[in-house]
């Protein structure tokens, strides 16, 4: 710390650490039978909530269920939810489960509801949970209005993104660079690309605030980054992926300083072309990502993808999409300026996984970032960047088996270092 006279007074050293302790996930599988018939025209369209207790002894729902059209008898989806949202950490916690007739209007009809604890539901003597109507229990003849069926129910260990991270894997940032006649031509004022000597262009503005947020994760800071949509003077050709620093045996460039100057470099030499091809591209960050992976050796790779949001090849980009969604891969795609990019939230895959020649993508590996709506905001823009990124991470390394190494120790450096 330092007065306003210049005269040092020590330092405050800050570190910080990922609160554990509740680092498990509860994976569990639930079916009913014999529930009521709620629909007019016959059976009902079932979906339970799970409600935990809280300590003034009210509920508060922390988990919904896919809806099973017409049946009495569902088997729902495999649920993994972790244990601290489930019960706190308490395995002898009250949990409600709550079954519901689903009704298009919102006004979902309950059928009958169930109290639980998770010791109760993974205990190897688990029995079956009436679900009991309050408002018929005391109806002559009435037992129930449906039961429950747990399943199966295991504790297992969770680990985080920082896990990881604190045992070696490594990230490695792959950076693709729109360069399509549709951003304009950069000696127009109005150009995404427009080279303007008092201030930077939203390209250069993204490449830097991403690209800063990003590239810490990237140990060695040597940044593989290509152009698409451009056309070469060298061939008179356009490509749709190519080094921006000219050499296609080393794109690698060294820090964000060297991706801008990388872009600036690419702007001076290449003619605006097009169409907007992303195969290529995610292809070229694929075979990146295809390197060998072991529990050893752990690497993760995340292709940013900068663009103006037209795209001229939707069904083979999907179809490389769900071809690499098996490979340690994520993709952030950034939009720069006011474009329509409705075709950019399909590629999310937030609401659908997407699907190609008959095959559904294993995991979602795309993450979608209007840039002019966090720009400014550097801590919204953090957040929403990072959004996705390490439960990617984290459940490609589950699929694999992989489990954190062991912690890779960083001794602190320069005065602040222990004596």
């Amino acid at each position: 710390m330092t007065s306003e006279g210049g005269k040092k007074h020590g330092q405050i050293v800050i570190r910080a650490e990922e609160v554990s302790g509740l680092h498990h996930t509860v994976h569990m599988r639930l079916s009913c039978s014999k529930l009521e018939k709620k629909d007019f025209f016959g059976s009902s369209d079932p979906f339970l909530v799970i409600s935990r207790c809280r300590e003034d002894g009210s509920y508060v729902p922390v988990y919904r269920t896919e809806m099973h059209k017409n049946t009495t008898k569902p088997s729902f989806n495999p649920i993994e939810i972790s244990i601290q949202h489930l019960c706190n950490g308490d395995v002898h916690r009250p949990l409600r489960i709550e079954c519901f007739d689903w009704n298009r209007s919102g006004d979902h009809e309950l059928i009958g509801t169930g109290q639980v604890s998770l010791e109760e539901l993974r205990s190897e003597h688990r029995n079956d949970i009436s679900l009991i109507n309050e408002k018929k229990r005391n109806k002559k003849g009435y037992t129930h209005s449906g039961l429950l069926h747990p399943i199966s129910c295991q504790i297992v260990e969770a680990y985080s993104f920082l896990d990881y991270i604190a045992g070696g894997c490594g990230i490695s940032l792959v950076v693709a660079i729109d360069f399509t006649s549709s951003n304009g031509a950069p000696n127009n004022p109005v150009s995404l690309h427009y080279r303007d000597p008092h201030r930077p262009n939203q390209y250069h503005s993204a490449i830097e605030s991403v690209g800063s947020i990003l590239s810490s994760y990237d140990t060695d800071q040597k940044f593989p980054v290509f152009g698409f949509g451009a056309k070469l003077p060298t061939t008179g050709r356009v490509s749709h992926c190519f080094p921006l620093n000219g050499n296609p045996y080393d794109p690698e460039v060294t820090g964000v300083h060297g991706i801008l100057q990388a872009y600036y470099q690419g702007l001076s030499n290449v003619s605006l072309y097009g169409p907007t091809i992303f195969s290529e591209i995610i292809r070229t960050a694929a075979s990146y990502a295809s390197r060998n992976i072991s529990q050893e050796c752990q690497n993760y790779t995340i292709l940013l993808i900068l663009t103006d949001g037209i795209i001229n090849d939707m069904d083979a980009t999907i179809a490389q999409i769900v071809q690499a969604s098996s490979l340690p891969l994520s993709i952030i795609i950034v939009g720069v300026g006011s474009a329509d990019f409705a075709s950019m939230n399909v590629l999310d895959a937030d609401d659908a996984p997407l699907r190609s020649g008959g095959k559904q993508m294993e995991r979602d590996i795309v993450q979608f970032v209007p840039f002019n709506k966090f720009a400014g905001d550097g801590a919204s823009l953090s957040r929403e960047v990072l959004a996705e990124v390490p439960q990617q991470l984290v459940s490609f390394m589950r699929k694999k088996g992989f489990v954190p190494n062991r912690r890779v120790e960083v001794q602190p450096q320069g005065p602040s270092a222990p004596m």
